[in-house]
């Protein structure tokens, strides 16, 4: 367990390494690590391990023609950031699908019943028909994210008038909430601006109906 040798840059990153001895979280479990690989079952043992705001890949190896281990160290905190953002990024978009398809099978299981009265159905599939353009609008913004990520998104810019993009987006989401009321206040000689109108109703479809789904009532 005695250190013979550190390079520069691990000297300087870790320069309580051969003081602390198995307290430390690089040498954390030695003895164990330490006899599987004289075992021979493994060429080397690999890990993960955080130490205070950063990640390392520890690659430990034995030298059976020495009896000496050596072991390497990578910085890897950047991909564990990136996997942690990737996670909860999953866990946020499985919420935002979960409530539109529990709606769209909903509906559908409860229009397929026997004995529902007629005048029902118009309801349920209009329910559906929501539900359904909810995880359109999802899927679309996934994708949008996928493109600007890949540098693949292309803005087609041309002369819009704001008034006319935002109601349309209102039109689209006035049957959303019963509870709230969508007032436009744009003067009337505002003028055009350059934009792709596209992404710009997109971005106003998810703030107004962020506004609607978390408002009180009345907002």
């Amino acid at each position: 367990g005695n250190i013979e040798y550190m390079n520069p840059a691990a000297a300087a990153l870790f320069p309580d390494l051969a003081e602390s001895g198995s307290l430390h979280p690089l040498r954390a479990d030695w003895d164990s690590m330490v006899n599987e690989l004289r075992s021979g079952e493994k060429p080397s043992v690999t890990r993960d391990i955080p130490l205070e705001e950063h990640w390392y890949e520890q690659t430990v190896t034995y030298l059976p023609s020495t009896q000496k281990f050596r072991f390497y160290l990578r910085d890897i905190t950047d991909r564990k950031k990136a996997e942690q953002i990737k996670d909860e990024f999953i866990g946020m978009v499985s919420h935002e699908l979960r409530t539109p398809l529990t709606i769209v099978t909903g509906a559908v299981h409860t229009a397929m019943l026997e004995g529902l009265p007629p005048e029902e159905l118009p309801t349920l599939l209009q329910e559906a028909a929501l539900g359904a353009e909810s995880l359109a609008d999802i899927l679309d913004n996934l994708l949008e994210l996928s493109r600007y990520q890949a540098n693949r998104l292309s803005l087609n810019f041309e002369p819009t008038y704001v008034k006319q993009v935002i109601g349309n987006v209102v039109e689209q989401l006035k049957g959303k909430s019963s509870a709230h009321r969508v007032v436009i206040d744009v003067p009337e000689r505002l003028p055009s601006i350059q934009v792709d109108k596209v992404r710009m109703e997109r971005v106003l479809h998810n703030l107004i109906e962020n506004a609607i789904k978390y408002s009180p009532k009345g907002g």
